[in-house]
């Protein structure tokens, strides 16, 4: 069937459901390998942070163990996951949990990071437009959004070998059929890698975007800098060749 064709009461009620299932799996390397790349990639203790599709606030937990003078809002298209995470992480005054499929989101606030860990291949294409024009609205200027997904040639292969393994809509996400709904609302990717996590090929993505900006001018590096740096590469190819 369609994603196109799955309605998102029937999406709701399989995280409804799926919400048992969360808190017996709790954190796993995926997450903890997430964390640390946002943070060197400059998640600070003070930021405040859009987590959609949070669960029952898995990642959302790590998150505010280090969010110390920022905040968190965490959305989720289910109500179960979203009682659930409001329950688990009641201590946090610092966070708050929406129901939202974040289709014409809006908030006053504005976010440094906005973070979607393994979410966006449970979301039609067709909407990603939409959704991408909402983390425009709320990211603040010099923001950061993070997607984490299944590498598309790995999601192809579960697909094929154990489809049991699959979500109510699990996209494969090959580049192409995302980067227009970046684009178009102002936003530009500036890293995109390929890495391992479960399987010695690579099985996700890594993704950051930030709002695209104009150059007014360029800054050349200065020339011996230049030089130094074709000759570190230099003697490093006459090496390789012997």
């Amino acid at each position: 069937m369609s994603a196109d064709n799955i309605s998102q009461k029937e999406v709701a009620n399989y995280y409804n459901d799926f919400a048992k299932k969360q808190v017996r799996t709790g954190l796993n390397l995926r997450h903890y390998k997430s964390f640390d790349f946002i943070k060197k990639y400059g998640l600070k203790k003070s930021h405040d942070v859009l987590e959609v599709g949070c669960g029952i606030g898995t990642f959302t937990e790590l998150l505010l163990g280090y969010l110390k003078k920022g905040s968190i809002v965490g959305t989720d298209i289910s109500s179960t996951n979203i009682e659930v995470a409001q329950q688990r992480l009641s201590k946090y005054k610092n966070s708050e949990f929406l129901v939202t499929d974040m289709i014409g989101f809006k908030s006053t606030k504005k976010f440094d990071f906005i973070v979607m860990l393994d979410v966006l291949e449970h979301i039609p294409v067709s909407q990603h437009m939409a959704l991408f024009e909402s983390f425009n609205s709320v990211l603040k200027e010099d923001g950061t959004i993070f997607i984490n997904i299944p590498h598309h040639i790995c999601l192809d292969y579960i697909r094929k070998h154990t489809p049991e393994k699959m979500q109510i809509i699990d996209q494969s996400l090959s580049t192409d059929l995302i980067i227009d709904s970046i684009y178009k609302n102002n936003l530009r990717i500036v890293s995109l890698n390929s890495h391992s996590i479960f399987n010695k090929v690579n099985d996700y993505q890594r993704i950051i975007i930030k709002h695209s900006k104009s150059v007014d001018s360029l800054e050349p590096f200065k020339q011996s800098k230049i030089i130094k740096e074709k000759l570190y590469y230099r003697v490093r190819a006459f090496f390789s060749n012997l």
